[in-house]
């Protein structure tokens, strides 16, 4: 329960100054620490120095430049800021030989809990700059404006705005009794066991795409649906509501197209198998692994 929220930050975090978002121009990088995290064709730069942080002042390509930066949030006096770059600039600014690209997976088991949100937030917003460069509404070139938060359309006479959306998905425990149905992706590594999921579609509420993924992945009826929690996941940019749905019966109709495998688990097996390492738990950062620690406990 206490990684449910890894991702996601904290809300005073995300104000500055009682201002939406903060005049850089203004402080002129005097009044507080600013701390700079690059990323580069959606990984990290890591460098030499044992940190993903560049300190603001050393790099004289920011001046003048404020438009480029994507606000991340602010804790005490330490302002974390994102710049996305080619891998073309990153070489102008730094040696080959003093930085690596690091995926964002592998960068949330290496931080501090208390900023890793940051860095999945400045991955998410570069994914959707990189997806909307574009307008929908007449294909001229999007800008992008309030620090990486909001673009709008170039075209004066189109001038449509757009804000970053999060996909609504379901992840749900389903029992029956003492047994519940965990489920594994065929591209799952060996042995990894999880919770069924799945995205919302149009017109459609929670709970019904709790019932209709339930039934297309196994053949399950659910009733007595109930929420339980949530968790923002940027793998990639999901919004994952947790609930758990009584089974009305244990037969399975498995969707080869959808999961490889699923099977009921009562909890002594459950524990026995997984202590063996016969049987794999999601990540502890992951909602599923919260979904079924309660249901373990209880």
């Amino acid at each position: 329960m206490k990684n449910l929220h890894l991702f996601s930050l904290n809300h005073k975090k995300r104000i500055l100054e009682n201002q939406h978002f903060y005049s850089f121009e203004k402080d002129q990088f005097k009044k507080n620490i600013y701390k700079v995290i690059i990323i580069c064709q959606g990984q990290i730069v890591f460098f030499k120095n044992n940190t993903f942080f560049l300190d603001i002042s050393k790099v004289s390509v920011f001046e003048n430049t404020f438009k480029k930066f994507i606000f991340l949030g602010k804790s005490n006096k330490t302002i974390y800021i994102g710049l996305s770059l080619s891998l073309k600039k990153v070489s102008n600014l730094i040696s080959s030989k003093d930085y690596t690209l690091v995926k964002i997976r592998e960068v949330a088991g290496i931080l501090k809990k208390n900023i890793i949100a940051y860095f999945t937030s400045l991955y998410c917003l570069d994914q959707w700059h990189n997806n909307n460069k574009y307008c929908s509404k007449c294909s001229s070139k999007n800008t992008i404006l309030d620090l990486g938060h909001s673009i709008i359309c170039s075209n004066k006479k189109c001038n449509k705005k757009n804000f970053p959306r999060i996909n609504p998905t379901v992840i749900m425990l389903i029992y029956n009794k003492d047994r519940i149905l965990l489920a594994r992706n065929a591209n799952w590594p060996d042995k990894l066991y999880s919770c069924l999921a799945g995205f919302c579609e149009i017109s459609e509420s929670l709970e019904e795409t709790v019932k209709r993924e339930t039934y297309e992945e196994v053949g399950v009826e659910v009733k007595n649906i109930q929420y339980l929690f949530s968790q923002f996941w940027p793998f990639p940019n999901n919004l994952m509501v947790g609930f758990k749905a009584e089974a009305s019966s244990i037969k399975l109709k498995i969707d080869k197209n959808e999961i490889e495998n699923a099977i009921w688990i009562k909890k002594s097996e459950l524990i026995k198998l997984e202590k063996k390492k016969e049987i794999l738990l999601p990540k502890k950062y992951a909602i599923a692994y919260s979904l079924i620690q309660t249901w373990l406990k209880n």
